[in-house]
């Protein structure tokens, strides 16, 4: 599609979600992007929550397709802020340090 409208090679910036598909796409056609900018993405660890709008399995699948080292962590009770969420709060920066300590 980016071929046909003729602005490649793209800059892609993604906040949350879209900084996902950014990297998705990046990594799929790389020929057509030019640089990549992630916002408020974890591109290597991704934490998620089960009660998510956007479907775990959507997430996991394809990132675990296209980047090396990718781990996923699901997080129950929790939607797409955990870290400020009643339920998954702990879990969140337990989760964090860890990713930190290593």
């Amino acid at each position: 599609m980016l071929n046909n409208i003729g602005f490649s090679p793209v800059v892609l910036i993604g906040h949350l979600w879209g900084a996902r598909l950014c990297f998705i796409l990046a990594a799929v056609n790389s020929r057509m992007v030019k640089k990549v900018i992630l916002i408020g993405s974890a591109p290597f660890l991704a934490i998620h929550g089960n009660q998510n709008p956007h479907p775990a399995e959507g997430v996991e699948k394809p990132l675990s397709k296209t980047l090396k080292n990718f781990r996923f962590v699901l997080l129950r009770n929790c939607g797409c802020k955990p870290w400020i969420e009643k339920y998954a709060r702990e879990d969140t920066f337990s989760t964090l340090r860890k990713e930190l300590d290593q």
